[in-house]
């Protein structure tokens, strides 16, 4: 049996899974501009990588992911290139794995080959503009310390029972449509 994605539209755009315009329509819902596979990525490796969404705004690139971790090399060696900035690399750029929907459609995410839970909020010192921060308050943006203001999102994999109303809940894209081999409608 041979399975196959189908293409899917989004505001015009043609995605390649329907979880990728998903997490198109939770970006839209935050008013986060965000740009779909905006360029390749030429690695150390030689390899090239495509990244699925570049977030200028946090200065993010972000990999969708299903249910599973695999394929993940070309994510996790931009990550590790990004980190040879030296110190303060992860005030720079930042490297974030987009996953499917947790418990009650809570979107989830995780920085590649870290156990580190990072969060998204708005930081209190810079127009009030999104950033990642870490638990301990640090942000991402500013590189102050306890400067979130307003709600912190968790990525609903690192969400406990009492956190739920933390978590920011994934916003469905509208019913994609399919789109034929030339990116036209069916």
């Amino acid at each position: 049996m041979n399975i196959r994605a189908v293409p899917l539209k989004y505001r015009g755009i043609t995605f390649r899974s329907s979880l990728e315009a998903d997490w198109a329509a939770t970006f839209d819902a935050l008013e986060l501009h965000w740009q779909y596979e905006p360029i390749a990525i030429q690695l150390p490796s030689g390899q090239q990588y495509l990244p699925d969404f570049h977030l200028p705004a946090i200065n993010t690139w972000a990999e969708v992911k299903g249910p599973h971790w695999e394929r993940m090399d070309k994510a996790i060696e931009l990550r590790r290139m990004l980190m040879t900035g030296g110190v303060g690399w992860w005030q720079e750029a930042h490297v974030i794995v987009l996953e499917a929907a947790g418990p009650g459609d809570a979107a989830s995410w995780r920085v590649p080959e870290s156990e580190r839970t990072v969060y998204l909020t708005r930081c209190g010192h810079r127009d009030s503009n999104w950033t990642w921060a870490e638990r301990d308050g640090s942000c991402w943006r500013c590189y102050g310390s306890n400067c979130a203001v307003g709600q912190w999102h968790w990525p609903a994999s690192s969400v406990k029972p009492e956190d739920q109303f933390r978590t920011y809940q994934m916003r469905r894209a509208p019913r994609p449509e399919i789109a034929d081999k030339k990116g036209g409608k069916r």
